[in-house]
């Protein structure tokens, strides 16, 4: 006998069985048919008053005969049809497995009952394994280590510190460090092969426990349960099938498939539901811990020290049915003082001030070091009350501690940023994350070399020389300078010094696990939300994924032509090819030296182009993007960084360039000026990409002979410049793209914008020279003061058609009750003539304000270390 078992999850109806009794209903029919032709024939020759009935035809009889047979064999098939039908709706509604249970006959209830309870722990082992493999899903992608392998890995070993000072990569065994910079540390190299170790053995377990979920599933599926459900009838059947009649055996075969479907139907979502509702609470504690945590870190340090202290003086009363806390604080005392900063707080205790302290020990008395210590504390948050702490430390920490309550977000008020996350981001992006231990190994390494240092002094101690004006970069020289005695001895002494005292700070992590936490949320949504650096020193900025693409798209569309793929291989072979011949030449006419050259041919063929990037100039309306090429890692970085110092020089030979708001001040700020003259600033619309290529590379080439004559090393730097700036490219999402004139975020940027714009100084100077008081700019940044702010601007215009000079800026005459004139980081003005400035800041940005409320129901407590 086969069993075919409904699966629970499935909407397949069942198909009727055609009942046995169908296929004799036409033979009883016509048996009783005959019955009546037999039985009450005179009935039918005469009518109830005994007169004689008309007779019919034969065929009309015949046809009376059949239509009687048919409507009566219609009543039976309905009747048999509708008796099957209530027992097939019988077996599929709900019935109590025990009571099915009870049915069966007792050997066969037992066998029943025990794949029953079979079952139940299977599914206990898919439950089990399901939340297990939720678990590990989560350490992997974290990429962190279960706590028992972590323990084993970071397992110490005792080595000797002399050896241990000196001691060297086993090859076969172990990596060897990458690079002069990087020194072999032997307890380094152990904790690495126990880490490796320890993720194969994760790895090991994750995989089984994958195979075991997966075994369990299967075996709880529908197949598989009617395949032992089947096993099990047949051997029932076989033992007892002799002592039960075939319909028994019916009966008993159609109640186990019902037991087994209803026990299916009622086991699979109980543990469905158990692996939810765990699944719910461990969301909520979790969501509830964070919560906690990031109250805890916003919390103004004054308001935590009042919410100490009203902790340590409650008392709890009931009040209307509820259990309270009520605190009585003396009028004019520290406590009462910080409870009126806080009114959430007087409401949470139900604070009551009163004229004396009915406490013994009052807060007033309390000596400043008992609310003092509390950076020893540890901090467990749960919903309970807040018991008295008993270790208090400073608190200097806890005052100078990030409040967190303010980040720039401009993300829609649709989208929730968790505060735990914008806590995290208030930190900065200057926030430096925690670092390895200082080895023994490390310390030596630089002992060893101080005593290279030593040796290079002592021969060059009698040796006069100065360093030359123009400091070229070069790769690092091999040269070795021999060894003096006393300096040997000294680093020999050291060496024992620090091996027999070195002691190994432990690493301390400055990341808590609520930034871990921030960190996978950011990861979890980086398609939705993007964390970019603001302009001019702002913070960082949380912003749309969708307005960052629009905005890139907008810059690269206005500064940069996009080239095939084809196209950029060809001709950035080409730049690379003439670059490395134009430095061959210069060091075999020797104009640079084989080092300089050297550094200019490094990796020219093997790195890539530049990147693109944005910062948000959070200070405009509407906010636009500033782009940003970096060309720090690309193949023209030598040579960027070689044009540097070249074209230095020149820019300080600049008599109208600034490098600084403090050389502005010092070297081209005025004292005085003419009382009616206007301050004015002058910028350049959109510089970079407006500067015409051709026409910069010739005003660069006359700036370079101008200061370095016609030399050799004047025509070196003119073919770098052409090589440079003709091939300016870089790469964003797989695509290439050429700069129209300077990439902003070109190394040599500034000081070719400078040289530049120095032809338009001039021209102002000399056509001005008599209405203008003062004139300075730095890039695109212009200052000026003078009689005619608008014929400035015009002559600034009459340059290059490309570029164009705005007014930003126009005033700073403090009698005519104007503003200040801001350039750079600097707010100008003068009344009746005498300059004076302040330190300018860009007008206060529009913040999101996250504050929390401190009595929201989650509580929190603080244990001793």
């Amino acid at each position: 006998m086969a069993f075919t078992v409904d699966d629970p999850s499935s909407g397949a109806g069942h198909i009727p069985i055609r009942h046995p009794s169908l296929q004799t209903a036409g033979e009883l029919l016509r048996s009783r048919s005959r019955e009546e032709h037999g039985l009450g024939a005179r009935d039918r020759d005469f009518t109830a008053a005994g007169r004689p009935r008309r007779q019919q035809a034969p065929e009309e009889q015949s046809m009376m005969d059949l239509m009687a047979r048919q409507v009566a064999l219609l009543q039976e098939q309905t009747a048999l049809l509708r008796q099957q039908s209530a027992s097939q709706i019988g077996e599929d509604e709900y019935t109590d497995p025990s009571r099915i249970l009870s049915s069966l006959d007792p050997t066969l209830r037992t066998a029943m009952s025990k794949w029953k309870s079979d079952f139940c722990k299977d599914l206990n082992h898919v439950a089990t394994q399901r939340e297990l493999h939720d678990k590990y899903e989560k350490i992997r992608e974290s990429g962190e280590i279960m706590k028992q392998f972590a323990e084993e890995s970071n397992r110490k070993w005792q080595w000797p510190k002399a050896y241990e000072a000196i001691a060297e990569p086993i090859t076969p065994l172990e990596d060897v460090p990458n690079g002069d910079d990087e020194v072999y540390d032997i307890n380094q190299a152990w904790t690495a092969l126990r880490r490796k170790h320890a993720l194969e053995c994760q790895d090991f377990i994750m995989q089984h426990q994958s195979r075991a979920l997966a075994y369990f599933e299967n075996k709880t599926g529908s197949s598989s349960v009617q395949q032992s459900v089947d096993d099990l009838w047949n051997s029932w059947k076989d033992s007892f099938g002799s002592l039960h009649s075939e319909a028994s055996l019916q009966r008993a075969s159609k109640n186990c498939k019902h037991f087994v479907n209803v026990v299916m139907r009622e086991e699979i979502p109980k543990m469905k539901g158990r692996l939810h509702e765990a699944a719910e609470i461990r969301s909520k504690r979790e969501a509830a811990i964070i919560e906690a945590e990031t109250k805890y870190q916003q919390m103004d340090p004054q308001q935590l020290i009042a919410l100490l202290q009203l902790d340590k003086q409650a008392v709890q009363i009931r009040k209307g049915g509820n259990v309270t806390k009520q605190v009585t604080v003396t009028k004019g005392s520290e406590l009462a003082a910080l409870v009126k900063q806080f009114p959430d707080l007087e409401t949470f205790f139900d604070v009551k001030h009163v004229d004396e302290n009915p406490y013994a020990t009052s807060f007033t008395k309390c000596p400043t070091t008992e609310i003092a210590d509390i950076s020893t504390w540890k901090v467990s948050w749960k919903v309970s009350t807040f018991p008295q702490p008993s270790y208090r430390t400073s608190l200097h920490s806890l005052s100078s501690r990030i409040a967190g309550e303010f980040i720039h977000s401009r993300m829609p008020s649709s989208f929730h940023v968790p505060g735990y996350v914008l806590l995290y981001l208030n930190k900065g992006g200057k926030f430096v994350v925690d670092k390895h231990e200082c080895s023994l190994s490390e310390v030596i390494d630089s002992v060893t070399k101080l005593e290279e240092r030593l040796h290079v002094a002592k021969f060059f101690e009698n040796v006069e020389s100065e360093r030359p004006f123009i400091q070229r970069p070069a790769v690092r020289s091999s040269w070795k300078p021999p060894k003096h005695c006393a300096i040997e001895r000294y680093g020999r002494l050291l060496r024992k010094d620090i091996i027999d005292s070195f002691t190994a700070y432990p690493r301390r992590r400055n990341t808590s696990w609520l930034d871990n936490k921030a960190v996978q949320w950011l990861k979890k949504h980086k398609n939705q939300a993007v964390v970019i650096d603001a302009d001019k020193g702002l913070g960082d900025v949380l912003m749309p994924k969708s307005w960052v693409s629009s905005e890139l798209k907008r810059l690269l569309d206005e500064g940069y032509q996009k080239i095939e793929a084809e196209e950029y291989r060809h001709r950035s072979f080409r730049a690379r090819c003439a670059l490395d011949s134009v430095v061959q030449h210069a060091q075999d006419v020797r104009i640079i030296k084989p080092r300089e050259a050297s550094f200019l041919r490094q990796n020219i063929f093997k790195r890539r182009e530049g990147s693109f990037r944005l910062r948000v100039k959070l200070h405009k309306s509407p906010i636009v993007g500033r782009p940003i090429a970096n060309m720090s890692c690309s193949w023209v970085a030598p040579a960027c960084l070689f044009l540097c110092s070249m074209l230095r020089p020149i820019q300080d030979e600049l008599k109208h360039t600034v490098s600084s708001s403090a050389d502005f001040l010092s070297n081209h700020l005025p004292k005085s000026v003419p009382p009616n003259y206007s301050l004015a600033t002058i910028d350049v619309k959109n510089l970079y990409p407006s500067i015409h290529n051709e026409h910069l590379i010739e005003v660069l080439i006359s700036a370079v002979y101008r200061q370095y004559g016609h030399t050799g090393i004047a025509d070196f730097v003119v073919q770098l410049l052409n090589v440079i700036l003709r091939n300016q490219f870089i790469q964003h999402r797989g695509e290439f793209f050429q700069a129209f004139g300077i990439a902003t975020g070109l190394p040599p940027g500034v000081f070719l914008a400078n040289i530049y714009l120095n032809e338009v100084d001039i021209l102002v100077m000399q056509t001005h020279a008599d209405t203008v008081a003062f004139y300075a700019r730095l890039v695109d940044d212009s200052v000026v003061c003078a009689a005619d702010i608008d014929a400035v601007r015009s002559t600034q215009n009459s340059w290059r058609p490309e570029i164009i000079w705005e007014v930003a800026s126009h005033g700073g005459r403090t009698s005519f009750y104007e503003h200040p004139v801001a350039f750079l980081d600097l707010a100008l003005s003068h009344d009746a003539g005498k300059l004076t400035w302040q330190t300018f800041r860009h007008a206060p940005i529009l913040k999101h304000v996250f504050k929390y409320d401190i009595t929201a129901g989650i509580a929190f407590t603080i244990q001793p270390n």
